[in-house]
């Protein structure tokens, strides 16, 4: 279960801060979920990003990858 603690909003993006970085951005026709995962110690980080039809579904898959 995700904690509401760690959602943050910052100029129109919904920010989760977790095992990894999420954040939610509302497009006209989608919400797009950009995931950054810290891969070494070096802080070297990997991007990725989601395009889904409802916010649920986008917190779904951070509920999923926590």
């Amino acid at each position: 279960m995700l904690n509401i603690e760690n959602f943050h909003i910052e100029e129109d993006v919904l920010f989760y801060e977790g095992i990894n970085h999420y954040f939610i951005y509302n497009h006209p026709d989608c919400i797009t979920l950009s995931i950054e995962k810290l891969i070494d110690g070096d802080g070297n980080i990997q991007a990725e990003s989601h395009d889904f039809n409802k916010l649920s579904e986008a917190i779904a898959m951070i509920e999923k990858m926590e």
